[in-house]
């Protein structure tokens, strides 16, 4: 049997981006994220000095990488990932143990 994948995304906002813009492109992506197969849930945090992490779960990793793809391709993603500062982004994907 796989494992469930656990997918983290440690960002920071683009300069000029609000938590009021973020918020609302982080319900889009999620709702689109919600439709990729494997999908079990998503969460998104802030730390007190401003960084953000994004920790979603998947059926299993091949789910988790194909949904990486499919977001590449979705416009609703793609606004999210605009306001973040490409610089900052560190992704990882876990196994669940």
């Amino acid at each position: 049997m796989m494992k469930e994948a656990i997918e983290v995304v440690k960002f920071r906002l683009a300069a000029g981006v609000t938590q009021g813009d973020l918020e609302s492109a982080s319900k889009a992506a999620g709702e689109a994220l919600a439709t990729f197969e494997g999908f079990i849930s998503r969460d998104l945090g802030q730390g007190e000095d401003g960084t953000f992490i994004d920790v979603v779960r998947w059926r299993d990793m091949d789910c988790a990488q194909a949904a990486a793809e499919n977001a590449m391709k979705s416009a609703a993603c793609g606004s999210f990932f605009q306001l973040i500062d490409p610089e900052s982004i560190d992704m990882s994907h876990f196994n669940k143990v």
